[in-house]
């Protein structure tokens, strides 16, 4: 699972464009939009939908980042994006 924020810092990090993103993914650039607009959004979509997401932007050289640690609902302490510097 990746977070709505973490989808907008990895397009930071990459200097994509929404459309960019939507082209490489598959996805219309509606469903960018709302995926990185509303949290909500992204818990409930498709989990494919997600997924292309994530496996768009880790292929361009992003990796997720979550923290161990939880708050007492669950939820991760941290999250964050990382550019990867070992690109093959």
């Amino acid at each position: 699972m990746i977070f709505s924020a973490q989808i907008r810092a990895a397009r930071g990090l990459l200097s994509i464009s929404q459309i960019e993103l939507a082209a490489d993914s598959g996805l219309s650039l509606q469903t960018i939009k709302n995926l990185e607009k509303d949290e909500e959004a992204v818990r409930k979509a498709n989990l494919a939908t997600v997924e292309k997401i994530k496996n768009t932007l880790e292929n361009r050289g992003v990796r997720f980042t979550f923290s161990k640690e939880r708050d007492e609902s669950g939820k991760f302490l941290e999250i964050g994006v990382k550019l990867n510097t070992h690109m093959n």
